[in-house]
């Protein structure tokens, strides 16, 4: 998945979770960074918020480039890891 932003433009991010198996799931926690992806540095980082199965984020990067958004989340004894592309022009 990629997003693409203008410079100073902040947005919600939101990604929806699915079970392959159609099963009832929670998430218990939900963590993200945004990291630069020239030079690795973490631009942000904290809790997304838990809506229902979807994590939602706000994020503004600081400058045009190229971001990984991160998300790690707890699903039963599983921690799972997505990754969003942010392009800012």
């Amino acid at each position: 998945m990629q997003i693409i932003l203008d410079p100073g433009e902040t947005r919600h991010v939101k990604l929806k979770i699915y079970n392959c198996k159609n099963e009832p799931f929670e998430i218990t926690t939900a963590d993200y960074e945004m990291i630069r992806v020239y030079n690795k540095e973490i631009i942000a980082s904290g809790h997304a918020a838990i809506l229902d199965h979807v994590l939602d984020v706000v994020i503004s990067p600081p400058e045009s480039g190229t971001y990984l958004l991160k998300y790690t989340y707890v699903i039963g004894d599983e921690t799972l890891v997505d990754v969003v592309e942010v392009k800012v022009l």
